[in-house]
């Protein structure tokens, strides 16, 4: 690596002994790394709120090989991002994105899909246009299935993951956990970890996938359509990962106290 600028946005902050911090980011050229920030807890002021969790800066580190842990020698904070901090369910929203994305990188494997994807998530949460906990949920969606899609976990939404053919439109449709996507009748291996899907659900889901950040907020979806496929995605998350997440409880806490 040697020395080396890029952008990057913090996961999170462990403290390590004499003054020195672990930085984990996701930066923009190297995909997810940990830095030490030396004395960073004597010299706060030198960097102030710039690695604060969720913060989006420009920052300069340098190791003498790609495989040495990197040292923090520079930081800039390019979006602070405050208003992430200052509501709770903020907080917990972006805090659930955060460990998705920490969950489905691995370290120093760069992805600008992703790195885009959660600074553009930030840039939406932060700018206030969100508003309602519909519009929320709605982004929430959207995350799980790009970041799926980023990381090699695609879901199959078009046609039978077995034998490609296309289900008819005004019937309700299979999507199986273990296969990743919507699977015929017919070609089913196994009756565990099914869900059947209506209608306005597949097609909703299918246009949340194929759609960009911008168009968003003009997908009409009715809230027991959100609420079906946050429940279905929550299922396929934990069904490949082989946990719950951490963020996923304390997120529903924010949203029933704020």
């Amino acid at each position: 690596m040697g020395f080396t600028k890029t952008e990057a946005i913090v996961l999170r902050t462990k403290e390590l002994r004499e003054a020195d911090s672990l930085i984990t980011l996701y930066t923009r050229d190297w995909g997810k790394v940990q830095v030490v920030a030396k004395g960073l807890r004597k010299v706060k002021a030198r960097y102030g709120a710039s690695l604060e969790m969720f913060t989006h800066n420009q920052v300069m580190l340098f190791s003498k090989t790609d495989k040495d842990m990197a040292r923090l020698t520079g930081c800039q904070v390019m979006h602070p991002f405050y208003s992430l901090r200052e509501s709770y369910f903020k907080y917990g929203m972006a805090s659930y994105l955060l460990e998705l994305v920490d969950k489905f990188s691995e370290y120093r494997e760069a992805n600008q899909d992703i790195f885009n994807l959660l600074g553009k998530s930030f840039s939406l949460m932060d700018a206030g246009v969100l508003q309602t906990r519909e519009n929320y949920l709605s982004l929430w969606n959207w995350f799980v299935l790009k970041i799926l899609d980023y990381s090699g976990y695609k879901i199959s939404l078009e046609s039978c993951i077995q034998c490609k053919e296309k289900p008819a439109l005004n019937k309700p449709v299979v999507f199986s956990l273990p296969d990743g996507g919507i699977t015929c009748r017919a070609c089913l291996k196994s009756q565990d970890y099914l869900f059947e899907l209506n209608t306005e659900v597949w097609t909703k889901l299918r246009l949340l996938q194929k759609s960009a950040l911008p168009q968003l907020l003009d997908i009409d979806l009715a809230v027991e359509t959100k609420l079906a496929i946050k429940i279905l995605l929550e299922k396929y998350l934990q069904f490949i990962s082989g946990h719950s997440f951490n963020c996923q409880e304390f997120f529903y806490t924010a949203a029933n106290k704020s």
